[in-house]
């Protein structure tokens, strides 16, 4: 291998990993961007018009839809742990508690009308969703 291929691959390697960050850059911004479109500007204005959904020709159907959102601190992990236990949802519990199975289980107790404590800031955040 000549020194001139490892010097055209390692500036093409370079090459790439510029272009590389340029696009992960530009994909940060338009994913910030769909997030405040879809849940802020068009929840707002939707909520406001009193329209839960629309039918767009050319985009699709947009509607408004319910998630909840939940998170633990890890300084509240211990209380939250011992709060699952003690109320019968041990079986969660396990070395890690995965995000989505945390959020399909508040969702469960949110519309049971069973209040979540305080320390896992459960909420629910309006999302406008398109559909084909």
């Amino acid at each position: 291998m000549s020194e001139k291929r490892i010097i055209d691959l390692a500036s093409r390697l370079r090459e790439l990993k510029t272009t590389k960050d340029e696009i992960e850059d530009s994909l940060s911004v338009v994913n910030a961007e769909i997030k405040n479109i879809q849940e802020k500007d068009l929840p707002g204005l939707m909520q406001d018009a009193g329209v839960a959904s629309m039918k767009l020709e050319g985009v699709g159907t947009l509607y408004l839809r319910s998630e909840v959102r939940i998170g633990l601190k890890a300084e509240d992990r211990q209380t939250g742990y011992q709060w699952l236990a003690e109320n019968g949802h041990g079986d969660l519990i396990v070395e890690y508690v995965w995000p989505k199975t945390l959020q399909s289980f508040a969702r469960e107790q949110l519309e049971k009308g069973v209040t979540m404590p305080a320390i896992f800031n459960a909420t629910y955040v309006s999302i406008a969703s398109l559909r084909k």
